[in-house]
C-alpha cells in the first residue's frame, strides 16, 4: 500500500547428517569430560550443551545432548556466507557398525579437543 516491501526470508537453511562411529562418538564423549565444568543445561530446550566460538571463520558450534541422555551427541554448526546464514547439523551415534561419512564431524571434534585457544564460552555470553 505505501511502497513496495521485499518479502524477507527467515528460513535457515540447514543439513542434516547422522553419523554411526564408534571413533567418532568417543571423540564427542571426550571433548564432553574434557569441558564438563562448563556444560549448562537449557530448562527451555531440555538440552545439556557447550558452546564454542571460532573466530576464523567467524562459526558457533554447539555439542550438545538431552538432559539424562548419553547414547547421542548432536554437533551444530552456524555460519554466514555472502549474508546467508548456514547451518550443519550432525547427530552422531555411537558404533560398533559405521554409517555416514564421518571425516567432517571428526575433523571439527579433533580441531575443538586439540587447539589450545579454543575453549567453550561461559553460559553467560551466549548469543
Amino acid at each position: 500500500m505505501f511502497g513496495s516491501k521485499k518479502k524477507q526470508d527467515d528460513s535457515l537453511p540447514v543439513a542434516v547428517h547422522v553419523v554411526r562411529s564408534a571413533e567418532v562418538f568417543a571423540v564427542a564423549q571426550k571433548l564432553w569430560t574434557v569441558n564438563a565444568r562448563t556444560v549448562y543445561t537449557d530448562a527451555d530446550s531440555g538440552k545439556e550443551l557447550l558452546h564454542f566460538k571460532l573466530v576464523n571463520p567467524n562459526t558457533v558450534i554447539w555439542l550438545e545432548r538431552d538432559a539424562g541422555r548419553e547414547d547421542v551427541f548432536e554437533l551444530v554448526m552456524s555460519w554466514a556466507e555472502n549474508q546467508t546464514s548456514l547451518a550443519d547439523v550432525f547427530i552422531l551415534l555411537p558404533g560398533p557398525e559405521k554409517a555416514g561419512d564421518d571425516s567432517f564431524a571428526h575433523k571439527v571434534l579433533d580441531a575443538l579437543l586439540t587447539t589450545p585457544a579454543t575453549v567453550p564460552m561461559a553460559a553467560s555470553k551466549v548469543e
